[in-house]
């Protein structure tokens, strides 16, 4: 009997990436890669990392680009903070694809997860539903990619907690088992309010 070994899950493109997966037999039935619409490559400016490894990933497979090519041509296209740092690295062109990769990462990828972090703990609703929906999302969105299996409960509550007063309360006393339950709960609680008439609380004896 022997314990079967189960390889660890990678948590970003390019961490363990075999560049020899995408250089398989030439297909017998190519694509007409003329009648591909021509596709630029993306800027990197330092910031969603994850984001350009995986479509620099996708260019180079779309266009078959050979992989001693990847980093070059990747490079070439790197802005502000981040062609900062390419110059600083010695003949970047002669790295692994995968330990660029996780070089990118360890300078710019934890940065920028703990931006996002900190901007979670801090968002809250200061208008409309609509819009602290969208901040939330956004965020959540890009958070989901450094953390392939949420903690959907903790994003959920963290949502609600950043509600306005009064749609708080509602959306609390309500089943909100998902993300987007919680999102239309607050929603609908906004427009109920929006449509119901204030009481005049002076009259009733209320401070």
């Amino acid at each position: 009997m022997h314990s079967e070994h189960k390889p660890e899950v990678s948590l970003f493109h390019g961490e363990a990436y075999d560049v020899h997966t995408r250089n398989h037999p030439p297909d017998p039935n190519p694509p007409n890669l003329s009648k591909l619409p021509k596709q630029n490559f993306p800027i990197y400016e330092g910031e969603t990392t994850r984001l350009l490894i995986s479509q620099a990933e996708d260019y180079f497979d779309m266009y078959e680009v050979p992989p001693h090519q990847w980093i070059k041509i990747s490079r070439m296209n790197f802005r502000g903070a981040a062609g900062r740092w390419i110059e600083s690295i010695p003949q970047p062109d002669r790295l692994p694809w995968p330990d660029f990769c996780k070089m990118l990462h360890d300078r710019f990828g934890r940065d920028q997860r703990d931006k996002l972090v900190r901007q979670m703990f801090h968002i809250n609703q200061i208008s409309i539903v609509t819009d602290y929906v969208d901040r939330f999302s956004s965020l959540f969105d890009q958070l989901k990619a450094y953390q392939p299996n949420p903690d959907m409960h903790y994003f959920t509550t963290s949502f609600v907690d950043g509600l306005r007063d009064d749609i708080r309360m509602v959306v609390t006393l309500q089943c909100r088992s998902t993300l987007d339950t919680a999102y239309s709960l607050a929603l609908l609680q906004e427009e109920v309010a929006a449509s119901t008439p204030k009481t005049d609380t002076t009259r009733m004896g209320f401070r």
